[in-house]
């Protein structure tokens, strides 16, 4: 994690495959391996090379899951990456697999708000519609995942009035505030190309004005190594 949150990609690669050698460990990946090839797979990303970070989570996928729980947040994690990259055939079958591991109700938001996005972008509006209605009835857990769900069907005015109201709630603000957080600020996940919710505040005045009076934006001086140094990834728009 260290090496990847200060740009050294490659190290943080070498380290992982360190990490997976070791004579000590048996054959079967553990937990701790599945974590340090999870950061594995997204350094490989941020190196510009997404085909080897594809066989990473692969690999992580192919785990059982009956005695293995904690898989659930790597095959998670998968799905997210794919639909964050824009490939919606794939991220779908991947969330749809994620959804046959039980986790916890963050996590099934994550689920949900990736079904809704790549349901949407496959034209299947009316299923994008029963993902996204799951994600309002669970915002207190998490109002970002259901703002960016919303936001994948053009729901931007219910976004945006979503997340001022989080903000005038204590129990919700930090979730509020992370959810408007510049892309440079996030210091674990690939990169991405869904709608986020900070893009709300120029068509939003109080939105603006609600995270004006409760956070501000990271300096530059405090800006990741990670976020300056990674390749940017030819990514689609979204449209």
């Amino acid at each position: 994690h260290a090496l990847h949150f200060n740009g050294d990609f490659a190290e943080a690669v070498a380290l992982a495959d360190t990490w997976r050698q070791r004579e000590e460990r048996g054959l079967e990946l553990e937990e701790g391996d599945a974590w340090a090839l999870n950061i594995q797979a997204y350094a490989y990303d941020s190196l510009g090379k997404p085909e080897l970070a594809d066989a990473v989570f692969e690999e992580l996928a192919a785990v059982e899951t009956e005695n293995n729980n904690w898989v659930v947040s790597f095959v998670i994690n998968r799905a997210s990456r794919l639909v964050e990259h824009g490939r919606w055939e794939e991220g779908l079958a991947a969330s749809q697999y994620a959804r046959t591991v039980p986790g916890s109700l963050y996590a099934e938001m994550i689920v949900a708000k990736n079904h809704a996005c790549a349901l949407y972008q496959l034209g299947r509006v009316d299923e994008a519609q029963a993902e996204v209605e799951f994600l309002r009835e669970n915002k207190a857990e998490s109002v970002h995942l259901a703002a960016q769900g919303l936001m994948c069907l053009g729901l931007r005015e219910e976004a945006a009035a979503m997340l001022v109201e989080a903000f005038s709630d204590p129990v919700t603000r930090a979730s509020a505030i992370d959810a408007m957080q510049m892309d440079a600020a996030d210091l674990f996940y690939t990169q991405s190309m869904l709608p986020k919710p900070r893009e709300l505040m120029d068509d939003y005045p109080e939105l603006a004005a609600a995270y004006a009076e409760h956070a501000r934006d990271l300096p530059d001086a405090f800006i990741p190594r990670a976020a300056l140094l990674r390749v940017k990834l030819d990514l689609p728009e979204w449209e």
